[in-house]
């Protein structure tokens, strides 16, 4: 048997490699850095059998249920009973180890995210060694009101001195890491070169990537 897992969390997907002849010992060690929407407190984990002339098996299941004490900052290690075709709870289980950050305000305008490390099996059943999680409380947009900007009389914005080009910023190997970690399925140059485009802001890149993966869902 050659496993490996799927992870389904609002409408976003997450998988690890394949652990070819992994059977019910099967390792990923795969880190997984997720965007938790607003309002979704469950996610679902799959565990699929790779097939090399047949569609993938799906062998086994688990809805999750974040707890209520993750939420309020607590470090939560629970085992979680898989389905599949024994029936329900009798496919082993699942150890999952959650817990969730919150971030001030105005630090990262996106929305929650859980950090999911990657699952490992056992014989009979599977672990699921560690699942971080970072939240971002809602924040808002100015608006503008009448009165907010003063006006100059006599100004001309043609008679301004031009703006100089801020030089451009060196991206790092290790910047187009940490924020591919968080997008596996985005191609490094994409990555890059969104890095580029907000001049080295991880923050603004990983949104502009985020709303690059809603547009092309």
């Amino acid at each position: 048997m050659d496993p490996y897992v799927r992870i389904r969390i609002g409408h976003n997907v997450y998988e690890t490699h394949t652990d070819y002849n992994g059977a019910k010992n099967p390792h990923w060690n795969k880190l997984f850095h997720c965007f938790l929407s607003p309002g979704v407190t469950t996610f679902l984990v799959e565990i699929y059998d790779e097939c090399a002339f047949t569609v993938n098996e799906k062998i086994a299941w688990a809805h999750v249920v974040v707890p209520e004490a993750v939420f309020s900052g607590q470090t939560v290690d629970i085992w979680h009973p898989l389905s599949g075709r024994q029936g329900e709870g009798k496919e082993g289980n699942i150890n999952l180890v959650l817990s969730y950050q919150a971030i001030p305000p105005g630090s990262l305008a996106a929305p929650p995210v859980v950090l999911v490390n990657t699952p490992y099996m056992m014989p009979g059943v599977v672990q699921y060694p560690a699942a971080a999680g970072y939240v971002y409380p809602p924040y808002t947009v100015p608006v503008a009101r009448p009165g907010m900007v003063a006006a100059t009389p006599g100004y001309n914005p043609a008679l301004q001195p031009a703006a100089q080009q801020p030089p451009p910023v060196p991206i790092t190997e290790n910047d187009v890491k940490q924020v591919q970690e968080m997008f596996p399925e985005m191609d490094a140059e994409v990555v890059k070169g969104v890095l580029e485009t907000h001049r080295g802001n991880k923050d603004a890149a990983v949104n502009a990537l985020l709303s690059m993966n809603d547009a092309n869902a």
